[in-house]
């Protein structure tokens, strides 16, 4: 079969996943809110913005008008007494150089529109971000992956000295969801440490049905962010500048939030609508409250960028 037969059959296929109409039901109005309680601050924390993509609103707001926007692919790296974490791991360095490396020569025709739109220079990749704070790989001892996308995930294999902490769901997206949905296998090799989130069981966190006390001292919890990406989870960090919830892509922009609207990607449309309540509910009631969603530009024109800390 012929080359361009192969790839206008999976982009038919792309776009026979498209979501399905939607009508947005009632606010939730019955959510209470568990208070963070007390816990051990973290040292510092920063963004390490790994590259930018040109993209329109209406892929990051259900309904909206083809707008252009430019959007960041962060990463956050975070300082404790005991070493450092990341969130997430940002985009592949040779996404930066040579894709078909990452993608393979297939793909990287295929999706070579897609790619044309990321905007990334090699010393932006998480590597070499930690490089140019003086910080080494070996002393990132934990990696948080809010969702197994490929964005969020790129530069996974410079880390497998650390321990990942992830959902079971995210980590089956990550190895069997397949390129088409955004996973790249690849960043996620048997040789990976993971230690499970499990929710089932657990308290209550904000207006969050379950938490996980990542280290045992309050610092960062994670909690379930269901909807986006299966799997997916959002991070609350006790930062020394104030309480700080990083959300991934369980919103895109605020203005998910606070309208609400649905993003243009889910797995499950209730379950997004159902975290972006909870999130909003969050917005309206604690103020205090730093929510990050990791793709809105507006947001990250305020947050202090590598080599600045908060």
């Amino acid at each position: 079969m012929k080359r361009w037969l192969i790839c206008l059959l999976l982009l038919l296929a792309v776009g026979a996943c498209a979501p399905p109409p939607w009508t947005e039901p009632p606010l939730h109005e019955d959510l209470t809110i568990v208070a963070p309680g007390e816990g051990a601050p973290v040292k510092r924390m920063t963004v390490l913005l790994t590259g930018w993509s040109r993209n329109d609103l209406s892929h990051f707001v259900r309904g909206a008008e083809k707008t252009p926007l430019v959007i960041p692919i962060p990463a956050f790296l975070v300082e404790r007494a005991d070493g450092y974490v990341l969130i997430d791991t940002g985009l592949a360095p040779s996404l930066a150089t040579d894709p078909s490396r990452y993608v393979g020569r297939f793909f990287a025709c295929l999706a070579k529109g897609y790619l044309k739109r990321l905007i990334m220079r090699p010393e932006w990749a998480v590597p070499a971000r930690l490089e140019a704070l003086g910080v080494e790989g070996a002393q990132v001892k934990h990696v948080v992956l809010t969702h197994a996308h490929f964005d969020h995930t790129g530069a996974n294999r410079a880390f497998l000295d650390a321990t990942f902490h992830l959902t079971d769901d995210a980590l089956d997206a990550g190895r069997h969801g397949g390129i088409l949905k955004g996973y790249m296998d690849n960043d996620f090799p048997s040789a990976m440490k993971v230690a499970p989130l499990d929710f089932a069981g657990t308290p209550p966190f904000l207006t969050f049905a379950g938490s996980v006390d990542l280290f045992g001292d309050g610092s960062m919890i994670a909690v379930p962010l269901p909807g986006h990406s299966p799997g997916a989870i959002g991070v609350f960090v006790r930062a020394p500048s104030g309480p700080t919830l990083l959300v991934g892509d369980a919103a895109y922009l605020m203005q998910n939030i606070a309208e609400p609207r649905l993003i243009g990607l889910t797995v499950d449309d209730e379950a997004e609508w159902d975290t972006l309540c909870r999130l909003k509910r969050l917005q309206e009631q604690m103020p205090e409250l730093r929510i990050v969603p990791f793709h809105d530009p507006e947001v990250f024109r305020s947050l202090p960028t590598a080599p600045e800390w908060f």
